[in-house]
């Protein structure tokens, strides 16, 4: 359970965790060529186009990478984006060795919290007495969150207090401890939810394209906690676009 406010991650800290990520990297090359390397690869794999001052800045910490960065560099790497971005591993927060492993509950929270803080915000508060809540200021806005992390299965049930405010779903990818973040808001989506006691019940699934609500709804994937109004529900064949403002 989280007892304090994560830490805002620091450019020194990500640049000692960046070097060492691509020194461990049996692809890359060994000493001089490595920047150039991480370049290429952003490029070729993602086509993420990044100058050789940004990457010399990240190495020198003197820069940190856009949120949407991160993930991808973590894949490239084959490193742990929670480790990556925070220094602590998912299955256990307190430990530093950048280890792959499944992402526990409360890694959850902090790997939520690390990328609003890295995309300008702040966390007010990361307890209250639950593990899973947050309360962030995001684009000055103050907005309560539910952090919650999506079963491994690709169809599940997700129980929420019928109190509850919406909910940044946490969803593992097929690459081992990189994350997608969807949005699944409490009031847009209650008409398709079942109460059951005090609980508001979602049935989730998820295919090739992203996650779907009681079969039907697309939810919205956040690519960026600095531009929310640009989030959308991925194009899912049967759908048309879905595309909705998120006013986070």
């Amino acid at each position: 359970m989280i007892t304090e406010i994560p830490k805002a991650p620091k450019n020194e800290d990500f640049s000692v965790r960046l070097r060492k990520s691509i020194a461990r990297n049996l692809r890359a090359p060994q000493g001089r060529g490595q920047q150039k390397w991480l370049r290429e690869q952003l490029d070729a794999k993602f086509g993420i186009k990044v100058t050789a001052e940004g990457v010399r800045k990240w190495f020198a910490g003197e820069a940190f990478p856009r949120q949407e960065v991160v993930p991808k560099i973590a894949e490239v790497l084959e490193a742990d984006e929670m480790w990556l971005l925070t220094g602590r591993t998912p299955g256990n927060p307190s430990a530093s060795t950048g280890h792959r492993g499944a992402i526990a509950s409360d890694g959850a929270v902090t790997l939520v919290a690390a990328h609003i803080q890295l995309a300008g915000g702040t966390i007010a508060n990361a307890s209250q007495g639950s593990s899973h809540n947050l309360e962030a200021i995001i684009n000055l806005k103050h907005r309560p969150l539910t952090v919650l992390l999506a079963s491994d299965a690709l169809g599940f049930e997700l129980a929420v207090n019928e109190n509850a405010k919406d909910i940044v779903l946490v969803v593992p990818t097929t690459v081992p401890t990189i994350y997608e973040f969807y949005l699944l808001e409490i009031d847009e989506l209650r008409d398709i939810s079942r109460v059951i006691d005090d609980s508001l019940v979602f049935s989730l699934a998820r295919n090739s394209v992203g996650m779907l609500c009681a079969g039907q709804t697309p939810l919205r994937i956040i690519r960026s906690f600095a531009k929310l109004d640009e989030a959308e529900a991925p194009m899912m064949s049967g759908f048309g676009s879905a595309k909705r403002s998120v006013d986070l």
